[in-house]
């Protein structure tokens, strides 16, 4: 390989999508429950804090095909989640998705918990 070789991003393997701001009491039944009528779904992963038990706020949603996944990405993210007043906020669940990646370059992911409910995406960005 030539030194500006790319390697294909992990979208193009990825079949799951991340979901957060979620609620302490939307769990995997309630996920479940949204997703299930895609014919697409195959597992839920809740995300608990390990000593408390209760949702860390996110979860990771796994598809069928890529394909499938990217469909309800695109149709799902930003729309009304069904009996609240919030929407969903979804993502890819691996890191650099839609990025060609030079060879042998790492890479890394950063998760930040805690934050208040004010803090956004784009203040994070500014903050950096």
């Amino acid at each position: 390989m030539t030194s500006d070789s790319v390697v294909p991003s992990a979208e193009v393997a990825s079949k799951s999508l991340w979901v957060g701001d979620l609620q302490p009491w939307m769990d995997e039944s309630f996920l479940y429950n949204i997703f299930v009528g895609t014919n697409q779904l195959v597992s839920v992963k809740l995300i608990r804090n390990r000593a408390t038990g209760q949702s860390e706020g996110y979860a990771f949603l796994e598809f069928r095909t890529h394909e499938a996944a990217d469909m309800l990405l695109k149709s799902y993210n930003g729309q009304p989640i069904p009996g609240t007043d919030q929407v969903f906020r979804l993502n890819w669940a691996a890191y650099g998705v839609g990025k060609a990646q030079p060879a042998g370059e790492d890479c890394a992911s950063l998760f930040v918990g805690d934050l208040a409910p004010d803090v956004s995406d784009i203040i994070l960005q500014v903050s950096s």
